[in-house]
């Protein structure tokens, strides 16, 4: 699998996860360091979070890349 389609997979899931662990979007914005409207960028698939972002949601949300 090629690191885009790893990348892309993890935002993905970004929703369902932070939904499952019962975060809304401010406070999983909190937990990792950024905005709130950057987490919905993200979502919404309109914005690629940074790498380093990337790995702190994969961390807090428990997704596995």
């Amino acid at each position: 699998m090629k690191v885009d389609d790893l990348i892309q997979s993890a935002i993905q899931q970004l929703h369902f996860k932070r939904k499952q662990k019962g975060l809304n979007q401010k406070e999983l914005a909190d937990l990792v360091g950024c905005s709130d409207k950057s987490i919905s960028n993200f979502e919404s698939l309109k914005n690629t979070p940074s790498l380093e972002l990337l790995k702190k949601l994969c961390k807090v949300l428990e997704i596995d890349l």
